[in-house]
């Protein structure tokens, strides 16, 4: 077993779904050490938690399996959902499998692991109208990780040797069923990696299932419509007959009242909270936050000048008297090619290092669900319109091609700011005596 803070943690901790919700949450996984190699570990979900086993061979090799989920919410039933003591009796159960024969617990590569080679061109089939759409957005410098994770898993074993002239509406819709009555599969960097996913019947996860095959046929969609423009195949009325599933309205997306963000900053380190505050007061990214460099706050301007990946433009970001005399102080006396927010050791701050370090914070202040940076910055969309500023101006300080963009994700105005509109700008509609005077029968 390595020596990561993480694996220094007491059995108490694991023992009570009090003691793990205070001491182990924030999303990483945290282990127990349970001796000879092995070792329990516990990680706190967004939908649920889970019980993990892992077992060391050799040198610096191990095998980790996801086998249950801790009795957080719902009681213990001994099968799925296990308490300590079972999730241990089975972690150990599992290891001595795993130690009478390493190898066979090693998922091997995939048969589309992936993306293949292509066959020959001719005839046409699905599998290169979807390379060909992963090479236009290769090359148009779009994230395709989740598109190509889509095509690989969902698409390509099912439709992949279909001819496009072939293709008809109802080879779609029998796919789609099949991904509806697929069971959801968990993400693993590595294939040794076993996982399981517990089907459940309810609202929720028939909701999620629509999702994943709406976004499944987002990906089909749109690699055979350029298919389509690159004259492979005479009619797209065979794809465009399909419609995408209704789903139950999403709720709105998270983001702090005034009481949270005073308790979220003040609870944070020093390093730490420079990061937060300055996503409060800018509404920036966390990529053009972990960029910044001391020379792109201009002083005499009061403004940040940052560089979007996700857009390749550049912007000014205006700030407020309270983001100005922040950023006065942070880059005083500082080196100009200094990144601005660094970590209480000096280095800069990376992607996702400071997310587990977030999460444990908004669990010692009890702020449920726990948030990341893009919460805060819907947090300075939403404070910022209530507090008077219009929105086009948000819209451009956010960086948004789109005012509907905007108004769709980040504007959350909060009840009382509602009542409080309401209250004071609503015009009398019955004139004459009050309501409550009149006979109404």
């Amino acid at each position: 077993m390595n020596s990561s803070p993480r694996n220094k943690h007491p059995k108490e901790y694991f023992e009570t779904s009090e003691s793990r919700k205070v001491h182990l949450g924030g999303g990483c996984t945290f282990w127990w050490n349970m001796g000879q190699r092995r070792a329990l570990g516990y990680r706190e979900g967004i939908w649920s938690s889970s019980w993990y086993a892992r077992f060391g061979y050799k040198r610096n090799k191990t095998i980790t399996m996801r086998f249950g989920e801790p009795d957080d919410v719902m009681r213990a039933d001994g099968v799925i959902i296990l308490s300590f003591e079972q999730a241990m009796q089975k972690a150990l159960e599992l290891c001595l499998e795993i130690s009478k024969s390493p190898s066979a617990f090693i998922s091997p590569q995939g048969k589309y692991r992936r993306l293949p080679e292509p066959p020959p061109r001719s005839p046409y089939l699905i599998i290169h109208a979807l390379l060909d759409y992963h090479q236009r957005q290769v090359s148009l410098g779009k994230r395709i990780n989740p598109d190509e994770s889509v095509m690989r898993v969902s698409i390509l074993p099912h439709l992949g040797h279909v001819e496009l002239a072939n293709l008809t509406s109802n080879d779609i819709r029998d796919w789609l069923e099949t991904v509806l009555k697929a069971a959801p599969r968990l993400a693993a960097r590595r294939p040794s990696n076993i996982h399981f996913v517990r089907r459940e019947n309810n609202a929720l996860y028939r909701d999620r299932r629509l999702g994943a095959a709406n976004r499944c046929l987002r990906v089909l969609k749109a690699a055979l419509q350029l298919a389509y423009e690159n004259e492979h195949c005479e009619s797209d009325a065979v794809w465009k007959r399909i419609k995408f599933y209704r789903r139950r309205p999403p709720k709105p997306p998270r983001y702090l009242e005034r009481d949270e963000i005073r308790r979220l900053v003040e609870d944070c380190e020093p390093d730490l909270r420079c990061l937060v505050v300055a996503a409060l007061l800018t509404g920036c990214r966390a990529n053009e936050l972990l960029k910044l460099r001391v020379a792109d706050y201009h002083r005499s301007l009061k403004r940040i000048y940052v560089t979007d990946d996700k857009t390749m433009k550049a912007r000014h970001v205006s700030l407020s008297q309270e983001g100005r005399e922040f950023f006065d102080r942070v880059t005083s006396f500082r080196n100009p090619k200094e990144y601005l927010l660094l970590r209480k050791d000096g280095r800069p701050w990376i992607k996702g290092s400071y997310l587990y370090r977030l999460h444990r914070t908004c669990n010692r202040v009890n702020i449920v669900p726990v948030i990341g940076l893009h919460d805060l910055r819907r947090t300075f969309a939403s404070h910022a319109v209530m507090g008077g500023v219009p929105i086009p101006v948000v819209s451009k300080q956010l960086g948004h091609a789109k005012l509907e963009t905007t108004e769709r994700s980040y504007l959350h105005l909060s009840q009382t700011y509602m009542d409080d509109i309401f209250s004071e700008k609503m015009p009398s509609l019955i004139s004459g005596e009050p309501v409550w005077h009149l006979e109404l029968e």
